[in-house]
């Protein structure tokens, strides 16, 4: 049996590190880099929080209204001397309504901890049909006709698409060049 010498064509092309130099962009395409910081995810929590307001509002809203509901309901019961946990699932309700933007920064955090913790390469590729960005193994593209609206919140650029009801992709203010950043928020303002 034979081995095959380390010259031949089994061998696997050399993997690319992220500090190493990569060969220019095609025509109309720019790239970015960045080391993700310790403050990445608290930074996107917030930025989220500032594109997710309407929906917690309305959460809040449903919550905080089915709460009154049921309170009204179990005072409607006690007053009628019938025991009823109604009253008490109102009540519950109607305190925890307040955390809804608390519990959702924190659920925020942790995806983006475990997303982009400290330390990983972040790249950002825009082209005219396609926006990209990659965190460490991670890459995530959606095509310019499916996107309906970009705003620029806190320290991030948000990324709205038909598909999802929520942001798309979050690009930080790093990994945007300024005139690109100006070119989304003018093709594609929320």
């Amino acid at each position: 049996m034979t081995v095959p010498s380390s010259q031949g064509p089994d061998t696997l092309p050399s993997i690319p590190r992220f500090d190493a130099t990569t060969p220019p962009p095609p025509p109309g395409v720019v790239r970015s880099q960045m080391i993700a910081g310790p403050d990445m995810s608290s930074r996107a929590a917030k930025s989220l929080l500032l594109c997710l307001r309407r929906q917690l509002v309305v959460q809040a809203a449903v919550f905080g209204g089915f709460g009154v509901l049921l309170v009204v309901f179990g005072a409607f019961m006690a007053a009628n001397d019938s025991s009823s946990s109604a009253l008490f699932y109102g009540c519950a309700l109607l305190v925890l309504t307040p955390a809804l933007p608390f519990l959702a920064y924190r659920r925020i955090i942790a995806v983006w901890a475990r997303f982009a913790p400290a330390g990983t390469p972040m790249s950002s590729e825009f082209s005219f049909d396609r926006l990209t960005l990659t965190a460490g193994p991670t890459t995530n593209s959606v095509h310019a006709s499916a996107i309906t609206g970009v705003a620029h919140l806190g320290t991030m650029f948000v990324v709205r698409t038909r598909q999802f009801a929520t942001p798309a992709m979050v690009f930080p203010e790093e990994l945007v060049p300024p005139a690109v950043g100006a070119d989304l928020l003018a093709r594609y303002a929320m």
